[in-house]
Formats: structure tokens, C-alpha cells, sequence
């Protein structure tokens, strides 16, 4: 966690290949929630950026929204990248806190289901936080491939 701010790094997957980072209004919404934006700028569009920079930004959460996707079908592009082995270096990687959310609904297009999208990050960065029901169900955990392994060798 940033220990000048006490806020978790926070980065914000909106497109997988190639990885683009969300932009615009998303940074301020992280902001909103109680994270630091490892990666994006509050006002600037969103931008590519190659793996490596997502890895060297060691985000604590990483969100995984790809502009107009359901949070199911996010999960399911996520799965099916092959990544490389320092994609597990990654705190959030390593310490499960990967999220797929809806982005069709709550990122990508401006208007009041926005509060809901901060809603969102608020429960995931602060899960003891209350949120609507709506926010609380938007929520699509990713284990970890490296977790999911040693739970199936157990």
C-alpha cells in the first residue's frame, strides 16, 4: 500500500490485447474510491502501455474492464491471455486481487451509473465498506492461475 497516502495501487485494465489503461474520468473514480491510480491520469485518455510497464507499476488491485464487456466476458478474455511469468509478480496477481467488472455498464460511458462504478472500487479496495446491492453483485473475483493450481494439487 502507499504509505504516504494510505491508498492501494490501483490499475485499471481497459483493454487486454493490447493493454490499454483507463483514462478520462476512470483515475478520478479510483480516486473517489479510495485508491491511487498506479497508472492513469485524471482527464487524460485512456492509453497503451506495454506489459512491462503494468508489471514495473506493481499494482496492489488490478481491475479488468474491458470497454463494453460484461464482467463475465472480462474474466473470460483475461483467462484466456497467455501471460508471462512475471505477470505473477505483480502484487495484486500474487495476493488474488483481481477483479473483472462490467465495464459496458459502470466505466466507459459517462452518466450516473458511474457512482455505482466508485461504488464498485470502494468494495473491492475496502470489502468491509457498505455498497448497494447492485455494486456488491457487480464484482467477478479472478483467482490467481498459480492459486488455482495449488488449490488443485492439494
Amino acid at each position: 500500500m502507499d504509505s504516504s497516502a494510505g491508498r492501494p495501487r490501483v490499475a485499471f485494465l481497459e483493454w487486454l490485447e493490447p493493454i490499454y489503461i483507463g483514462g478520462h474520468w476512470v483515475p478520478e473514480m479510483i480516486h473517489c474510491a479510495g485508491g491511487e491510480d498506479a497508472l492513469g491520469t485524471v482527464g487524460k485518455a485512456s492509453f497503451r502501455v506495454p506489459l512491462q510497464e503494468v508489471v514495473e507499476a506493481e499494482p496492489e488491485v488490478l481491475l479488468i474492464a474491458p470497454c463494453g464487456y460484461a464482467a463475465k466476458q472480462a474474466r473470460s478474455e483475461y483467462e484466456s491471455l497467455e501471460l508471462p511469468g512475471q505477470w505473477n509478480a505483480i502484487p495484486a496477481v500474487r495476493n488474488n486481487r483481481v477483479y473483472a467488472l462490467n465495464a459496458n455498464s459502470y466505466f466507459s460511458r459517462p452518466g450516473p451509473r458511474l457512482v455505482t462504478g466508485i461504488e464498485i472500487v470502494a468494495k473491492v479496495l475496502q470489502p468491509t465498506v457498505a455498497v448497494s446491492a447492485e455494486a456488491e453483485s457487480a464484482i467477478l473475483p479472478i483467482p490467481s492461475r498459480g492459486a488455482a493450481a495449488r488449490a488443485a494439487s492439494i
